[in-house]
Parts: structure tokens; C-alpha cells; sequence
């Protein structure tokens, strides 16, 4: 595995790692930041050639430079970093899923469900923030007995999930 390696940014900045999927103009939308906001903060940044895990600044909108939204984020995001580094069970996924050249695309994400490209099921739970509809995460597909399966999937946080179901098709054979 590659050690991070992390971008300092300007004073009201945030550290932002590209994932996969990701283009400029969806970073700003998510950021609410203008797009020539991103250009000027990071010199000779070609939006035609964005690489996983390339990281870039995005710029605090604040006249004030006081507590805004994106020192609130950074707050969070600093926090999740955190929280990771103390998980065992992040630890091991990342130790297991971590180098997964497979990905997956959201097909729907609400505030009830979420969908992958690589399930054949939908499943409950808001994941809104955490994954970007039409966006393609890592996963790692696993399958038991009995047709129970799983993909693990990391958000764009870095947060692996694991979500189960029953592969529907599976179902039908054993029921023949």
C-alpha cells in the first residue's frame, strides 16, 4: 500500500482528495464554491486529467474568514481521519478492500435508500453526502452460502461499508 502523501493549502483552504469519478465541476457544486474559484487556487490544474487520489485546494467562500461552512467540514473531516486511524474495523477493511481495482457506480442515492451498479438490490438507509449519485466507488464483492452476499463500498469520506443482501437469483435457482 502507498502512503499518503498530504497537500498543504493556503489559510482557508481545505485538502480535498480526488475519488474516483469525480470532475471539477461536481467538486464545486458539492463545495458551493465557483469553478474558477478551484482554477485559481490550484495553478495548472487540467480538468481533463484528474487522478484518484490527486489532491487539490478548494477555497473558503467566507469575506470574513471566520467559522463557515468549509472550516466546519475540514473540522469534520479531521475528525473522521481520526476516528479511522482508532477503528480496527476501518483498519481491516482498508487492509482488505484497500487495493480493490474494482468500481461501482451509484444508480440512486435519497434520504431512504441507496443503489449500486453492483448489486441487484436496493438498499434502505440515508447514505445522502456520503456517496454522489452517478459517481464510481471502490468496493469488494464477498458471498457466502445460501445465496447472502455483500459488497463493501467506500464513501467519499474513506469509510468502507459493507451492505448484505440476498442475490435474488440465487433465490429462484434453489427454489427450482
Amino acid at each position: 500500500m502507498q502512503p499518503y502523501f498530504f497537500r498543504q493549502c493556503p489559510a482557508n483552504h481545505l485538502v480535498h482528495t480526488i475519488q474516483p469519478g469525480e470532475t471539477l465541476y461536481h467538486i464545486a457544486q458539492y463545495y458551493h464554491v465557483p469553478l474558477a474559484s478551484i482554477y485559481q487556487s490550484n495553478p495548472g490544474i487540467d480538468a481533463y486529467y484528474l487522478s484518484v487520489g490527486q489532491q487539490i485546494c478548494i477555497p473558503s467562500m467566507s469575506p470574513s474568514g471566520g467559522t463557515d461552512f468549509m472550516g466546519t467540514f475540514q473540522a469534520m473531516q479531521n475528525d473522521i481521519n481520526a476516528l479511522k486511524a482508532e477503528s480496527t474495523v476501518q483498519q481491516s477493511a482498508e487492509k482488505n478492500y484497500g487495493t480493490s481495482n474494482q468500481t461501482t457506480r451509484v444508480l440512486k442515492v435519497t434520504n431512504q435508500e441507496i443503489q449500486f451498479e453492483a448489486a441487484p438490490v436496493t438498499f434502505q438507509g440515508n447514505y445522502s453526502g456520503h456517496y454522489t449519485m452517478g459517481n464510481s466507488y471502490p468496493y469488494y464483492s464477498d458471498a457466502s452460502m445460501g445465496g447472502k452476499r455483500s459488497i463493501t463500498v467506500k464513501d467519499n469520506f474513506g469509510i468502507w461499508h459493507m451492505f448484505a443482501f440476498q442475490d435474488p437469483s440465487a433465490s429462484f435457482r434453489q427454489q427450482k
